[in-house]
């Protein structure tokens, strides 16, 4: 006996929802998951970042391990063309259908919006799940024992001239060198950190190196030095990076794989693994920018401070302060549109994970610092 038209048609309606349900049920569940999960950051620390995030990321890990290069800049690539080409066809299709009056025109258009909200879902979910869930994680102020209090600018200066006399200690000029010497020893710098630091036990040891970005000239124009894509455990370094600060911008990403998610406590993870190499470059560049964020903080607060410090500073330190300003100036588009345009997704991006002074959160990484030396 066959089966009549409305009734193949109807169980194609359900089958087609259900399809679309196996993604967003999901999906609303892990989100609920993950807004809940704010409120039990000691449950996140010991059942995910000690625990699940390590599992998750370990085989995505493995499997890219081997490639040199950024292998998620590769994917985004190939998902861009899939997109572009799937789009294009459906829309083209569509008006023919339109023209020839063919039977269901629009069911193109249909499938081409089950397949936007699943690519929503998946894309939502895994970032989620290979990360995301970090920054509701325990502070590392709790978890390394350090005290954050409010402190005077006396105080504060005084950090600034022990890291400027550490910077000029330890200065290096650095010339042109391989990325790949850096991203090898920014993993040794984490070995010789664990030796020293017992707050890096419950975080994952597995770490792949870190990866030279392709696009490496778009990123200096988005004022960038380094991502860390969810999606795909990977650190992408901004190869152009000045090289006063490229070590520290490597050691921040690698933090993120590590499971340090907060931007502020990837800073100051980065500055102990530079501090604890065995090579010059990387010593500098920890306290060359543990320098910087505080003299920033000190202009903020006591200018007067700031501006004696500044005068008493090694001449070399200012002269890559100079450089490296210039370098991301050379950069900057008209109105400074990309730069702000990235700063303000980034902005939105941190207030979304909780974190609620948006990038002004870079700047807490000193009140780390003051912990750590006071």
């Amino acid at each position: 006996m066959k089966m009549s038209t409305s009734k193949k048609n109807k169980n194609s309606h359900i089958s087609k929802f259900l399809n679309i349900a196996l993604f967003v049920v999901p999906t609303i569940l892990i989100v609920i998951l993950y807004i809940i999960s704010r409120y039990f950051p000691n449950a996140v620390y010991k059942i995910y970042t000690t625990g699940l995030f390590k599992v998750i990321t370990y085989l995505p890990k493995i499997l890219t391990k081997g490639w040199r290069y950024s292998f998620a800049e590769v994917c985004l690539v190939i998902f861009i063309l899939f997109f572009l080409i799937y789009t294009v066809s459906t829309i083209t299709k569509t008006i023919i259908a339109l023209v020839k009056k063919g039977d269901k025109p629009f069911h193109r258009l249909i499938r081409y919006g089950s397949f936007i909200v699943k690519t929503i879902c998946v894309i939502l979910s895994t970032f989620i799940l290979f990360g995301a869930f970090n920054y509701n994680s325990l502070p590392l102020s709790d978890i390394a024992g350090y005290e954050l209090r409010k402190r005077d600018t006396q105080t504060l200066a005084e950090l600034c001239l022990l890291l400027e006399e550490k910077a000029s200690a330890s200065y290096v000029e650095v010339r042109e060198t391989d990325i790949f010497v850096y991203t090898g020893e920014a993993n040794k710098a984490y070995e010789k950190a664990r030796e020293q630091y017992d707050f890096f036990d419950g975080y994952t040891e597995v770490l792949t190196s870190a990866k030279p970005a392709f696009s490496s000239i778009i990123m200096c124009y988005l004022q960038i030095s380094g991502i860390y894509p969810y999606l795909l455990p990977e650190s992408v370094i901004n190869t152009k990076t000045p090289t006063c600060a490229l070590p520290h911008t490597v050691c921040h990403e690698l933090a993120h794989q590590m499971g340090f998610a907060r931007e502020d406590e990837a800073n100051y993870v980065a500055f102990i693994a530079c501090i604890s190499s065995d090579k010059q470059e990387f010593v500098y560049s920890g306290y060359y920018e543990a320098f910087l964020y505080s003299m920033n903080a000190l202009y903020v607060y006591d200018y007067e401070k700031w501006e004696k410090i500044h005068k008493e500073t090694d001449p070399r330190i200012l002269e890559d302060m100079k450089k490296s300003s210039e370098f991301w100036d050379s950069f900057s588009t008209p109105n400074d549109f990309l730069g702000n345009l990235s700063e303000n997704v980034n902005d939105a991006y941190l207030n979304i994970n909780n974190v609620s002074d948006g990038t002004h959160s870079y700047g807490r990484v000193v009140d780390l610092l003051l912990a750590h030396y006071f």
